[in-house]
């Protein structure tokens, strides 16, 4: 949040994948109530999404 104050979550999710490529985001939680995660686990400081960075896909 520090990075980009201005963006939301989506937006600085997008913004520092496509600067690393490659990002792991752990502590996810479903409740966020922006984004759609699998509700699926039963310790959220156990859970993470990878993210990868296609430049042709965008």
């Amino acid at each position: 949040m520090k990075k980009y104050p201005n963006k939301t979550l989506l937006e600085r999710e997008h913004l520092i994948t496509k600067e690393h490529k490659t990002v792991f985001i752990y502590a996810i939680s479903p409740n966020d109530g922006k984004l759609m995660r699998a509700p699926d686990y039963d310790d959220w400081s156990l859970n993470g999404d990878i993210l990868m960075w296609l430049d042709t896909l965008n």
